[in-house]
């Protein structure tokens, strides 16, 4: 039942460096073009999310807007056909207001990227989660038995958004799939799926560019290295992303 207390009192002291720093720049040397900000137009918050999307878009100029593809809305079953069923009036609501939100963008002459987060259950292995429980890995991996269905699904969406909203999609990526939000892979699984969609994309005319990376933060650097050390990824990458 004893308490006790003690208090410190920590001071630094030091001795200012204050020598003239000389700094030379090459104007021959321009680096790159610094393009501007940008940011998620992810509609999750109906209340709450309209209201900040618009004070950004009346208030900033927006270099790149980011957007969400429901994948699991959009085809949630492997054999369904999902412009057949957009065409008939059956797109999902939510499928429908974030097409809406990529032509509002593209209206503005703002690069769209498409990202997924959710993906249906038929597209990855092991039993879907969408959220993360103690004890679990994060997300679920791809089914990579399944890869030429799942480009196909993928390609279909990038396609209708052209087709029915008039938005080409410049950049498509997972988010944050080093560590599994929602969609889990391997920096070797992220190489393989920047060749093999990236190919699918080039094959059905799209001029849809992969994002290297879409990393969760910087510490997981590691995970785009096997992409960057192989020459075949390269004519389908558009842009190197950390969040």
């Amino acid at each position: 039942g004893q308490t006790g207390e003690k208090t410190f009192t920590i001071k630094a002291s030091g001795t200012i460096d204050k020598t003239p720093v000389t700094v030379q720049m090459d104007p021959s040397k321009t680096g790159r073009v610094f393009a501007g900000f940008g940011g998620n137009f992810r509609l999750q918050n109906s209340k709450l999310d309209p209201e900040v999307i618009n004070y950004c878009l009346d208030n900033l100029r927006v270099a790149y807007g980011r957007i969400e593809m429901p994948w699991m809305l959009w085809q949630p079953a492997e054999n369904s056909n999902p412009i057949d069923s957009a065409k008939a009036g059956k797109l999902h609501p939510h499928v429908k207001e974030s097409m809406e939100m990529a032509q509002r963008l593209s209206k503005m002459n703002i690069p769209v990227i498409l990202t997924v987060w959710f993906p249906p259950a038929w597209a990855v292995t092991g039993e879907l989660h969408s959220r993360h429980k103690d004890g679990e890995e994060w997300g679920n991996p791809i089914d990579q038995s399944k890869a030429q269905e799942i480009y196909k699904s993928i390609a279909d969406y990038i396609q209708y958004l052209k087709d029915a909203y008039g938005v080409d999609v410049k950049l498509f990526s997972f988010n944050e799939s080093d560590l599994g939000i929602n969609i889990r892979q391997t920096g070797a699984e992220h190489a393989t799926l920047i060749k093999g969609l990236g190919a699918y994309f080039a094959s059905r005319g799209l001029q849809t560019k992969m994002l290297l990376g879409d990393n969760s933060d910087a510490n997981s650097f590691d995970f785009i290295l096997p992409a960057m050390k192989d020459p075949e990824t390269r004519p389908y990458i558009g842009a190197i992303s950390f969040h």
